[in-house]
């Protein structure tokens, strides 16, 4: 059963996870929606339920901006991690809303989102 309330595109994005057990970790999402991401984590897993922060660089009004958005794991499958946003500021809304639904002043190579 699908529970999620919004649609994904596939879309790489050079993101930082840190969770309590495992610290900072680099890694690339697979796609990414309005409620969440699916992240490559290659041969390391997350506990289920359990919280991480995400840092990841968006435009914002034209500017790069940094941003750092919590996120519950909700499932692990494939080398990959589900992440579901918890609470996140209209600032990241709206920048994330333009990259997913067509403002194209977002650019979409990964060069644009690293340096983090």
């Amino acid at each position: 059963m699908e529970h999620r309330y919004s649609i994904r595109k596939a879309l790489v994005l050079d993101i930082e996870l840190n969770h309590l057990r495992l610290g900072r970790v680099r890694c690339r999402t697979r796609d990414v929606g309005m409620g969440g991401m699916l992240v490559d984590t290659g041969s390391f897993w997350l506990p289920v339920n359990s919280i991480v922060k995400v840092a990841l660089r968006l435009l914002d009004a034209n500017v790069m901006r940094q941003f750092f958005i919590e996120a519950l794991v909700v499932h692990n499958h494939d080398g990959g991690v589900g992440l579901m946003f918890n609470d996140v500021d209209a600032a990241f809304h709206e920048a994330l809303h333009d990259l997913l639904f067509g403002d194209f002043r977002q650019p979409l190579d990964r060069a644009a989102v690293s340096g983090l």
